[in-house]
Formats: structure tokens, C-alpha cells, sequence
């Protein structure tokens, strides 16, 4: 009886360890950006999987002689990160928001891939939405003085991680 126990504990450990491992897992880097919102899903036995990914792109223009004609340029349109031209020191925030339908939480991690990621930040990742909740995302584009100028590229992907059974919410994402 004792030796059953044992392995029944041992056994419930492995299969957390199996989760723990599985909802963790790394993105794959991209080899080309996505050039407009594309949404990918997948799934396994514990866990729904998906991203959503946004082309991201910023023109960082240098200082002039004469500062008197500054174009700035911003874009509104939601399935793509258009920050437009910006001089250099001037920083501009875009926002988005994730609702979560799901009676259970909900994982979300923000990766950005490609030469933007270097001007990038976000006020919020990695992060747990609570089932019925909204998350209000702040995309920041920072430049100063020393960023050097010039067209900046790449991919903003919006990981979530759902678990099929809500054990495995109240377990991992207390």
C-alpha cells in the first residue's frame, strides 16, 4: 500500500512538471514578418494556444538644420503597428485591449521580433487575465537623442495560453 502511494505521488508530480514544461514553451523566431494581423492557434491535451501578430514598423528621422518643417506622420489602423515618422526624442503610444470570455484566467505574454524590438516597451507583460476582464496593453515607441535614425521593422506577437480545464488555471496561475 505504501509503495502505491508513493508512485501515485510521484505520478501526480510528473504530470505537473509535464504541464509546468508544455505551458512554458518558447515562440519560434520568425523568419519573415507577418505584413498583416495573422492569428495562429493551436492546442494539446491541456492547453488552446494563440497568437496573434501584428506587423510592426516606425520611421525615426533624424534632426534637421531646420526643425521649423517637422512631419510627423501616425497611423490609426488596428491590424498593424504603424507608428509612422517620428523625430527622434519624441516618443508615441498606441493601445490595445484583451477581453477574456473564458471562465478562467487566461496567460498573456507580448514578444517583439525584428530591429523595433529596440525601441519597443510595453507597460504590461507577461501577464494573467481573470476571467470576464479586460486588459488595457500601452505599446510604447521610444526614441531619444542617441536612437539612430531610420526605418525599424518587425513583429509584435500577443501569446496567450488558455487551459482546457480549470483545475489547470487554479493550479498554475494563482
Amino acid at each position: 500500500m505504501k509503495n502505491k502511494t508513493i508512485l501515485f505521488v510521484i505520478l501526480i508530480l510528473l504530470i505537473i512538471c509535464l504541464i509546468i514544461l508544455i505551458s512554458y514553451s518558447k515562440p519560434i523566431i520568425p523568419r519573415e514578418f507577418v505584413t498583416n494581423k495573422t492569428v495562429e492557434r493551436s492546442e494539446n491535451i491541456f492547453f488552446i494556444y494563440e497568437t496573434i501578430k501584428y506587423p510592426a514598423i516606425a520611421y525615426i528621422r533624424g534632426f534637421e538644420n531646420d526643425t521649423s518643417d517637422i512631419q510627423v506622420g501616425i497611423s490609426g489602423e488596428t491590424w498593424y503597428l504603424n507608428f509612422g515618422f517620428m523625430p527622434l526624442g519624441v516618443n508615441q503610444v498606441k493601445f490595445f485591449n484583451l477581453y477574456n470570455p473564458r471562465e478562467m484566467g487566461i496567460k498573456v505574454g507580448i514578444v517583439t521580433y525584428g530591429n523595433i524590438t529596440n525601441v519597443l516597451s510595453f507597460d504590461k507583460n507577461n501577464f494573467i487575465i481573470k476571467s470576464n476582464e479586460t486588459a488595457n496593453i500601452s505599446i510604447f515607441l521610444n526614441t531619444s537623442k542617441v536612437t539612430i535614425p531610420g526605418k525599424y521593422v518587425g513583429e509584435v506577437d500577443v501569446n496567450t495560453i488558455k487551459p482546457k480545464y480549470k483545475f489547470l488555471s487554479q493550479i498554475l496561475w494563482r
